[in-house]
């Protein structure tokens, strides 16, 4: 059986015609999508894929974001080809080379600090860019303040304790997601969404990308480093890639970094349910709410 279904071999085979596809082989991670290494003819690549309408729609606000950042320095993942079907959603993006950051947290909490430092400078670089949002942001689901609205209106759906309610509400009430010149954001950064190598840094998985408060990016990055209970010179680290004024410029206060943080929670915990994550990421979010961010 081929390990990729037969409509995805089929939209390949009708975009890259004279590029054989071989050499597919699972990803590491890749748990929201179809993802898979390739070959096209002599290109390395990575194929994703979504079935799901929701997934589809990740898959779609990531191909924006990818196309838009082409040329701008950021270190994302080079767009090939963005692939519609009946059915499915591809994504094709050129293989970049670098160990996952997912495997980094084995080793030594001081070999953590390249590649936050470079993940700091790599924010900052996204989060100075000019662009506004692009006329359809809206329609694209590109602009975080209204993510943030639909996920406060659908807390009252969620079969969620009645501890969490209250908090996830405030969170997402907060200034903090409705920002007045919201600035390119990647929306999950951290160690997990980047490879890291000889050829230095590659932030990957822009699906919850868009147009926000930079302060998100930051304030992911704190949570999963906390998370994981990680010592104080990884966030110096990050800090010191960013630009340390450049970041308490952007105002630093524990209420709207926890706000921000706490609604994120909010909405992988939406995405999770009736899934199997949905137990871990109601763990997480008990443990953010008391006290964990």
């Amino acid at each position: 059986m081929h390990p990729l279904p037969a409509p995805l071999v089929a939209m390949l085979a009708a975009a890259f015609p004279d590029q054989p596809l071989r050499g597919l082989a699972p990803t590491v991670g890749g748990f929201s999508n179809l993802s898979m290494l390739a070959r096209l003819g002599g290109t390395a690549c990575v194929l994703k894929a979504a079935e799901l309408p929701a997934k589809r729609a990740d898959l779609r606000r990531e191909a924006r974001m990818l196309a838009a950042l082409r040329g701008r320095r950021v270190c994302a993942p080079t767009l090939l080809a963005h692939l519609e079907g009946a059915a499915w959603t591809l994504l094709v993006t050129r293989r970049r080379p670098g160990t996952p950051g997912l495997q980094l947290y084995a080793g030594p909490p001081d070999a953590l600090l390249a590649p936050l430092t470079a993940l700091g400078r790599t924010l900052a670089r996204l989060h100075a860019l000019d662009a506004a949002p692009p006329p359809d942001a809206a329609d694209a689901g590109l602009l975080l303040s209204l993510r943030a609205a639909a996920l406060a209106a659908q807390l009252a759906e969620l079969p969620l304790p009645g501890e969490l309610r209250e908090p996830f509400a405030a969170a997402l009430a907060h200034p903090a997601w409705q920002p007045a010149a919201p600035r390119r954001v990647h929306g999950d950064a951290g160690l997990h969404n980047l490879l890291w190598g000889s050829r230095g840094l590659t932030l990957l998985d822009w699906e919850l990308g868009g147009w926000g408060d930079p302060r998100l990016d930051l304030a992911w990055v704190a949570w999963t480093l906390r998370f994981r209970a990680l010592p104080a010179p990884c966030w110096e680290a990050l800090l010191a890639g960013y630009g340390r004024e450049q970041a308490q410029a952007l105002g630093l206060d524990g209420a709207a970094l926890k706000a921000l943080a706490l609604g994120q929670v909010a909405g992988l915990l939406a995405r999770a349910a009736g899934r199997p994550a949905w137990d871990e990421w109601l763990r997480r979010a008990r443990w953010t709410v008391d006290g964990g961010q």
